[in-house]
């Protein structure tokens, strides 16, 4: 009977253990469920915010990491990286870049005869039709009037109307469109009934070459007057450049009107010659000005505005001394005569960015576009827009890397492409691209570049002017503003990296009204880069042509042994 009685204990415990056992499972299970239903709960609300935020940056450009966060039982777990598009920023534009003055680009039907343009001399209208321009382009229409309108009627070379600072003018065309002359002429006109000779005139450009151009121009339309121009562009010693410049006692006069000059020269001057004085200065004409802002980091603009005016106005030094101009006001007026210093602004590629355009210390500038229209939406689509002559024809051929001095031969040997400009991204690819294209034979070829003399360049390219050169390899240095006579094509052999190093290959064609081809080489790989680069700048009307491998062949031996013979040629170049 005892041991009946402690197995029955024993049992009674036993269960009551596993009931135990039994609800403390049953209340865990619970509490899983209780914190499964949490969980689900939070990553519910998780999923629910994330989705409210790609909602709200659905139409965002740019990717931002963004971490979703969870809380179990009060700790803070970091989930995965989640992504979300972020809103896109426009940029908002001064007044000045929205609302310009739109020029026609069409250079064929929209010219203007020289008897229209308001009070422009009867000597350089003469001038003008001695050197064969009948008619003004658009540019020049509209540029020289606007300029004009600042003089003031009896002295034109000093002051301006009211005697305030005029705006600044601003002008982005497309190359070959006239813009030179838009500026010469002018300057030319107000600066030839000066009497005491000073520098009135100051022609910044980036590369002495286009400089030395810009003053054959200046010295044309200045024949038959008293006017004396200067170029400073490192073409002479630097002493004959203070000798040229200077005279009097310790060489402290300038006796040049008009200073043509790139900026580093201009800066030396400043700072080394006595009689470098601008405080008569009326023009400061800055051509190409894109590639003056980006490439010259040294504060040059600074340096010639405070050459010009002095900050201070002390009484006992007035005489001899220039101040900065007043706000045009009735307050601001008085009877010191001010001298109203006037920036131009030319260039094809004119930067639209506000931080950059700051750099030039623009005075109520005014912005005039070349677009297709002279309605309200082609003045706003030229914003972005880089406008190319509209006589240019524009293709592109897909080819291998390794065929394209095959191509290149190909197009002028026989599709008889004749005076070519063919432009590469560097001086070492230009050299030996010629000397490549020599070895092959048939071809006329001869290289431009800054590694070239300055007379070889020029007897390089009066050859290509006559037609006695087939082929002008170069870089693109010389891209920019060279006027480079009877180039009927330009074959850009390496891809440009840039919109503006394309616009700019591109305009040494198709100048001034005439017919011109733009042929751009691109690897298989290349294809979609080029068109989304020409795409973002309002180009998409460009033909494709294409070259069979079976019009190579014939091409292939005398390929390689050039190839085999050019490090040999490439070798004695670097021991000579």
């Amino acid at each position: 009977m005892d041991e009946e009685g402690e197995d029955a204990q024993e049992d009674e415990s036993v269960k009551k253990k596993s009931k135990k056992k039994k609800k403390k499972e049953h209340e865990s299970e619970e509490l899983k469920e209780e914190e499964g239903e949490e969980e689900e709960e939070e990553e519910k609300k998780i999923q629910e915010e994330e989705e409210v935020e790609e909602e709200t940056h659905e139409n965002g450009e740019s990717v931002q990491s963004q971490q979703s966060k969870k809380t179990v039982g009060g700790f803070t777990i970091i989930g995965h990286v989640k992504k979300r598009k972020q809103e896109k920023v426009s940029r908002v534009l001064p007044d000045w870049l929205t609302k310009t003055t739109s020029i026609s680009s069409d250079i064929k039907s929209e010219r203007c005869p020289l008897a229209e343009t308001a009070d422009l001399d009867e000597r350089l209208i003469t001038l003008l039709e001695k050197n064969g321009v009948k008619d003004f382009f658009p540019v020049q229409a509209r540029l020289i009037p606007a300029t004009m309108n600042s003089f003031d009627k009896q002295f034109p070379y000093a002051l301006t109307k009211g005697g305030f600072r005029p705006s600044d003018l601003c002008c982005s065309a497309a190359t070959g469109s006239g813009k030179t002359l838009a500026y010469v002429v002018p300057i030319v006109q107000a600066l030839s009934r000066r009497v005491v000779p000073a520098i009135r005139a100051l022609v910044v450009l980036p590369v002495r070459d286009l400089a030395q151009q810009v003053y054959k121009v200046f010295c044309t339309y200045c024949a038959g007057t008293n006017l004396k121009v200067v170029l400073t562009a490192g073409y002479k010693s630097f002493e004959n450049e203070q000798q040229q410049m200077t005279f009097g006692p310790n060489g402290t006069k300038c006796p040049a009107d008009i200073v043509i000059t790139t900026p580093g020269r201009l800066v030396d001057h400043l700072i080394e010659t006595k009689g470098f004085c601008l405080n008569e200065l009326r023009f400061l004409v800055i051509d190409e000005a894109d590639r003056l802002m980006k490439e010259f980091k040294f504060d040059w603009v600074l340096k010639v505005e405070n050459a010009v005016y002095h900050h201070t106005y002390d009484t006992s030094v007035t005489s001899g001394h220039r101040f900065s101009p007043n706000l045009c006001s009735a307050a601001g007026y008085d009877d010191y005569p001010h001298v109203g210093l006037q920036k131009l602004l030319f260039s094809a590629t004119l930067s639209q960015n506000p931080e950059v355009l700051q750099q030039m210390r623009l005075f109520q500038p005014r912005l005039f576009t070349a677009s297709e229209g002279t309605d309200e939406s082609s003045q706003m689509e030229s914003i972005n827009k880089y406008v190319t002559p509209a006589s240019l024809n524009e293709m592109f051929i897909k080819c291998e890397e390794n065929t394209k001095p095959l191509v290149l031969f190909h197009l002028i040997h026989t599709r008889k492409y004749r005076q070519v400009l063919c432009f590469t991204n560097s001086v070492k690819s230009t050299h030996r691209l010629c000397t490549l294209l020599r070895l092959m034979g048939k071809v006329s070829v001869e290289e431009l570049s800054s590694h070239i003399s300055i007379n070889k360049r020029q007897k390089t390219l009066k050859k290509f002017a006559a037609g006695k050169i087939e082929i002008v390899v170069c870089s693109d240095q010389m891209a920019r503003g060279m006027d480079i006579e009877n180039a009927k094509c330009v074959i850009s052999y390496d891809v440009p990296n840039f919109i503006q190093n394309y616009v700019h290959r591109v305009g040494r064609t198709a100048r001034g009204g005439h017919a011109g081809s733009a042929i751009t080489l691109l690897d298989h790989s290349q294809v979609k880069f080029f068109k989304e680069m020409l795409h973002k700048a309002g180009k998409s009307d460009f033909k494709t042509e294409t070259v069979k491998p079976s019009e190579l062949k014939v091409y292939i031996d005398a390929y390689e042994d050039a190839l085999k013979e050019m490090p040999k040629i490439l070798e004695m170049e670097k021991k000579a």
